[in-house]
């Protein structure tokens, strides 16, 4: 049982070392469950660096009546600002932005 635990620990990390890479997914998965939410302004984007997926944005949105909400996008493409004033679509799974549509602000008119 020694000798079989001996010859485990040994040839584990080799059959690790010696596995090929598997290819990851380019197309983005289609988006289970989406919402639309607004109208609202984004307060904030931040930029994480997170292992094994890379970069992530954490976006946090506030709607006229008060509600916030924080939402990760996984995608190198970011389509809002902050200071943005807009409808947000975005998905839970995968957790994504969709869509920002820009609403003409009180303030332009």
């Amino acid at each position: 049982m020694k000798r079989a635990l001996q010859f485990a620990i040994l040839f584990l990390p080799l059959a690790m070392a010696w596995s090929l890479p598997t290819e990851r997914n380019s197309r983005p998965a289609e988006p289970k469950w989406t919402f639309t939410v607004g109208p609202g302004t984004i307060v904030a984007v931040h930029v994480l660096d997170v292992p094994f997926l890379g970069r992530c944005y954490t976006v946090r949105y506030k709607t006229e009546r008060g509600e916030v909400f924080e939402i990760r996008h996984l995608r190198h493409d970011l389509p809002v600002l902050e200071g943005m004033h807009g409808l947000l679509t975005y998905s839970t799974s995968p957790e994504m932005i969709l869509k920002f549509q820009v609403i003409e602000s009180k303030a332009e008119k």
